[in-house]
């Protein structure tokens, strides 16, 4: 290695006051052959009386062994000039990928046989089982150094090892370090470089995932707004949930990357941002619902009720309070649980799982106290055909003024437990509840299996009690519960073992997943235009049967009951005029239980009354 041999005269004069004024005289370089030695040699002339003027020489001499070591240069022979997983694992190449490392000059590498001794790798993310951590870290630990043909004196090269088993769900950092000794003439520290191995695991996939549940949870948030249920906008917020956890994967990131913006749009910045902000918007929302339905009440010129109607206050209220509450409570969570959180972290915390615990509370008490709905089977539904006994509601809410007003609340429930409508969203938190805690480091898969049973229990409740108001939506609520369990188990296993098969599932999963929220969001769509213009009849009584025999017999009551049955109509059928003020609806003439039996002795009855008229008529 060329070393310098640097000669420098400085000349300074030095004045009776304490004053420099430092001047270069000369300065040359000349390049030397010989010993690792550098010599400085300066001159010093100081301005004093006439009767002194001394002459200082001074020399030094300086080792490469004080210079810092330097930065190595990593590349390897790769396409794209970086090492993937697929590369590990043999790409299909039959050529082995180089890892190369490059001392910057003028170091050099020293003259030494044992040279691959003095290097050595250290990880610096957490090593995975099936990655570093695994088989092929032990392989490349063990690999052979050897000098690089073309440039033997600064780079030196090994075979990267291939592995069919490597598995990484996420990229790999790895530190290479070389000792001071490796390099000729020695130098101060150690020299280090490092090289990324991306986690290339179906990357394809994780983009499409990515669009597919863009789309789906937008379709959700569109079908929201216009029928005024939920939708299937609860199960991507928890989608969302899943990938801001810290045990999340960059493999389930990407897979999910717009939907933790469907819990809060501002899922990217602090969690006290989470809490505060979808707290503002549901309550500015709520505000403005209700200026707008008083402004339309003055301007038309109605009563309350009629106005409530119309504008379906408080319904869209609720159904936005309901999509903002997951945020908040799971953002409040997230906040108190975050390492180092600060004093408004923590009361902003406090207050978001406060709310979050009093909000399904309230929910459930103002239904029982204050709706004035119930819920009534539709007419014959037993004797339907099977399909149109899995597709069709079982019945619906009524009054019809009451249904609009609090149609969000009640959309896809039926019955008389009105803890049915906050159900799914309270299974959820508690979902969040542990998905915002971070676990001890290997404490991951706990994590998952938790919320697996907790998610589990929650479609064995929606699955028993049937609390949906259709078939079709009770199967399907319980199947998205069991595919998020599932998910949860996935992501569980690929935390134990790493594996292609646990990252094929997990994309299967939320296919399957996304499948079935996308056809619950068409169904309640198809369900809301069908029962809003179309099945009016299914709420009204009708004949056939035994009756068709008795038609002459009853003109007369059918004229009677004729104002009774228009009222029930269109009370039933949700046509009030929004002008007209409210009235609880007369009773029905039949009764609407469904219930094959008593509408067969219903009938019975009134053709035995019918066949003793007409024998006293004969009398």
């Amino acid at each position: 290695m060329p070393l310098l041999s640097h000669t420098a005269t400085l000349t300074e004069t030095r004045s009776l006051t304490p004053t420099w004024t430092p001047s270069l005289s000369t300065a040359h370089y000349s390049p030397t052959q010989y010993g690792p030695t550098e010599t400085l040699q300066v001159t010093e002339t100081v301005a004093l009386p006439p009767t002194r003027t001394p002459t200082a020489s001074v020399s030094s001499t300086l080792w490469w062994s004080d210079v810092a070591c330097p930065t190595l240069a990593v590349t390897t022979t790769a396409a794209g000039g970086s090492l993937t997983q697929n590369d590990i694992r043999g790409g299909g190449s039959a050529v082995p990928t180089l890892l190369m490392v490059a001392l910057p000059p003028p170091f050099r590498w020293a003259r030494d046989p044992q040279l691959g001794t003095h290097l050595s790798f250290v990880p610096v993310s957490t090593a995975q089982p099936s990655g570093f951590g695994g088989p092929w870290g032990a392989m490349l630990s063990n690999a052979t150094w050897v000098r690089n043909a073309t440039n033997p004196s600064t780079v030196l090269e090994l075979a990267v090892p291939v592995h069919r088993g490597y598995f990484i769900a996420a990229d790999e950092t790895i530190v290479i370090r070389c000792d001071a000794v490796a390099v000729f003439g020695g130098c101060k520290g150690v020299l280090l470089g490092s090289f990324t191995i991306r986690s290339n695991t179906l990357p394809a996939a994780a983009s499409a995932l990515s669009a597919i549940t863009g789309v789906v949870a937008g379709a959700a948030a569109v079908a929201v707004v216009v029928t005024g249920g939920l939708g299937s906008i609860l199960e991507m917020q928890a989608l969302g949930v899943f990938a801001r956890m810290s045990c999340a994967s960059a493999q389930e990131r990407a897979s999910t990357v717009a939907l933790p913006y469907f819990l809060s749009v501002f899922a990217a910045l602090d969690p006290l941002w989470m809490v505060v902000g979808n707290a503002l918007l549901a309550a500015v929302f709520g505000c403005v619902h209700c200026g707008v339905t008083a402004a339309f009440q003055r301007w038309r010129g109605v009563d309350a009720a009629s106005a409530w109607a119309a504008m379906r206050f408080p319904s869209l209220t609720y159904v936005v309070a309901h999509a903002m509450h997951l945020g908040i409570f799971f953002g409040s969570v997230l906040a108190l649980a975050m390492p180092g959180a600060r004093v408004q972290h923590r009361v902003v915390g406090v207050v978001g799982v406060l709310y979050g615990v009093a909000f399904p509370a309230g929910v459930c008490y103002f239904i029982a106290r204050h709706t004035g709905a119930s819920f009534t089977r539709y007419w014959q539904f037993s004797r339907k055909p099977l399909h149109e006994r899995l597709l069709y509601p079982v019945g619906y809410w009524y009054p019809a003024a009451q249904q609009r007003m609090y149609g969000g609340m009640l959309t896809n429930m039926r019955g008389s437990y009105v803890y049915w409508c906050v159900f799914q969203l309270s299974v959820l938190c508690v979902v969040g509840l542990i998905a915002a805690v971070h676990p001890p480091v290997g404490g991951c898969h706990v994590q998952y299996f938790c919320m697996a049973a907790v998610l589990l229990a929650g479609a064995s409740v929606v699955a028993f009690t049937s609390m949906m108001r259709s078939a079709f939506l009770t199967v399907m609520r319980t199947a998205s519960f069991v595919f998020l369990a599932a998910l949860c188990v996935v992501s569980a296993a690929n935390h134990l073992a790493p594996s292609d098969g646990g990252t094929r599932a997990y994309v299967a999963l939320v296919l399957l997943l996304a499948t079935v929220l996308l056809a619950v969001t068409v169904y309640s769509v198809v369900l809301w235009y069908a029962e809003d213009r179309h099945w009016q009849e299914l709420r009204e009584p009708r004949r056939g049967g035994l009756e068709a025999l008795l038609r002459d017999d009853e003109e007369s009551d059918d004229e009677s009951q004729k104002p009774h049955d228009m009222a029930s109509s269109s009370y039933a059928s949700g046509t009030t005029g929004a002008s007209s003020s409210y009235r609880p609806p007369a009773a029905p003439l039949q009764p609407m239980t469904g219930d094959t039996r008593s509408d067969a002795l219903s009938l019975l009855d009134r053709a035995s009354g019918a066949s003793c008229k007409s024998d006293r008529t004969l009398l």
